[in-house]
């Protein structure tokens, strides 16, 4: 610690310069004076409050208290305080579980971890909402000291943002299209055939078997199918056309975007080798279609 008075070096526990007498304790207190006056032109009108909340704090960046504002307002609260990164934080946390969720196409994932980060951010929020403005302020602050900002400088940066709401709103919007378009892009109709099937879907997916392989077929409707039945059309693609070798209706819930089945079983059928196509049909409309081929000996 430096003397204020002579500029001396002493040691952090003296309480008065070796070299002039002065007393050190001023300086201590001079600082944490200026720093509780630059907290509070950063922090606004509410800076009460937050002292209250950092001062009972055994280390107010990490310390949990609660922030009503915080937890019942969520990112808003955030956008309104200026914090920006823990928004970008949030919904990119958001997006790559439901990209994960789309690649593996497990709905019930999503069904499980949507709401579990939903209550967890808000909670989190909630808790540590006062310990994640305290750093934002402090990392400011420390900014501004090393641009010797005037005091107006620090007011606008800090205190409250209305544009910083809109922003936490535009960027909720954001996300939303960038799921929804996500999901178009993935969740798009088609059929997929597989040697097995597991709790989620089609397994061993491919699109040429030989005549003593099981398949098994799965139709993504990309959409809820808003239907109670579907039927399902099987041909073969001839030099000459197509030919009907079969059709069956399969009940749906009207909920589901998808649904898998077995399509061939060489113990009770046998398919010729050739090309083949499975089209699906709701109230007389095609709604997708997909091709597989049986390799083999034609005679």
């Amino acid at each position: 610690m430096y003397c204020p008075n002579c500029g001396r070096e002493n040691q952090v526990e003296e309480n008065f310069c070796r070299a002039c007498g002065q007393s050190l304790n001023d300086s201590v207190t001079s600082d944490e004076s200026s720093e509780d006056q630059m907290l509070a032109t950063f922090v606004g009108k509410k800076y009460p409050y937050y002292q209250q909340k950092w001062e009972f704090a055994h280390d107010p960046a990490t310390t949990a208290s609660w922030n009503g504002a915080g937890f019942f307002l969520g990112i808003f609260w955030l956008g309104y305080r200026r914090m920006f990164k823990p928004i970008f934080a949030i919904f990119l946390l958001y997006f790559i579980v439901g990209l994960i969720g789309v690649i593996l196409d497990n709905d019930d994932l999503l069904g499980i971890l949507a709401p579990l980060i939903n209550i967890g951010t808000t909670v989190l929020i909630g808790i540590y909402g006062n310990a994640l403005y305290y750093r934002h302020a402090k990392k400011k602050l420390a900014d501004f000291e090393m641009t010797q900002a005037t005091e107006r400088d620090i007011s606008l940066a800090g205190g409250t943002s209305v544009p910083g709401v809109l922003l936490a709103l535009g960027s909720l919007i954001l996300f939303v299209f960038a799921m929804i378009t996500m999901y178009a892009y993935f969740l798009t109709a088609g059929v997929v055939f597989g040697t097995d099937e597991g709790p989620s879907g089609v397994t061993g997916i491919k699109d040429t078997f030989s005549q003593d392989e099981l398949i098994y077929y799965e139709v993504e409707f990309g959409e809820r199918i808003s239907a109670s039945r579907v039927e399902v059309h099987v041909l073969e693609t001839l030099e000459t056309g197509e030919q009907m070798l079969g059709q069956f209706e399969v009940r749906v819930d009207p909920s589901w975007q998808r649904f898998y089945d077995y399509l061939y079983d060489p113990s009770q059928d046998m398919l010729e080798p050739g090309r083949y196509v499975v089209r699906i049909y709701r109230d007389g409309e095609k709604i997708t279609d997909g091709h597989f081929e049986i390799e083999g000996m034609t005679y």
